[in-house]
């Protein structure tokens, strides 16, 4: 058994995880390369919730994604950094300091000054996941 300590950092407007599936030599493998993903047994797998608090980063120039030049970042989202002593440059993000929100939930309604926002938003959550015979 393998112990993993995960951190999950993500922009809550990706939702969708795929998961690939081989599927050669039938006509469900046939729709699969054409952009159809199935996936069976989904609801029998084990599944950990990571419903709760997360720390959250409000991004409106999506610093996270593009550089200043507007070019897409290669590795765009916003790291787990901590300022160091002697850094020149400020830190503008960590995500210990970072207000939380709650998942499930919108923005919108959890924190006054983001009611009317419509940008991205990135969330952290650090957790603990324990592989188990046949998970992987």
């Amino acid at each position: 058994m393998d112990f993993f300590a995960m951190r999950v950092c993500c922009l809550m407007r990706v939702v969708a995880v795929v998961s690939g599936l081989s599927l050669a030599g039938t006509s469900a493998g046939a729709q699969a390369t054409q952009g159809t993903i199935v996936l069976t047994g989904a609801d029998r797998r084990p599944a950990m919730s990571l419903n709760g608090e997360w720390a959250s980063i409000v991004d409106p120039y999506f610093a996270g994604l593009f550089s200043f030049h507007h070019e897409e970042k290669k590795n765009g989202w916003f790291l787990n950094f901590k300022a160091k002593p002697g850094d020149a440059f400020p830190t503008e993000y960590d995500y210990a300091k970072a207000p939380k929100l709650k998942v499930p939930g919108d923005w919108n309604t959890q924190r006054e000054s983001l009611f009317f926002y419509e940008g991205p938003v990135w969330y952290e959550k650090d957790f603990s996941y324990q592989t188990t015979r046949g998970s992987g």
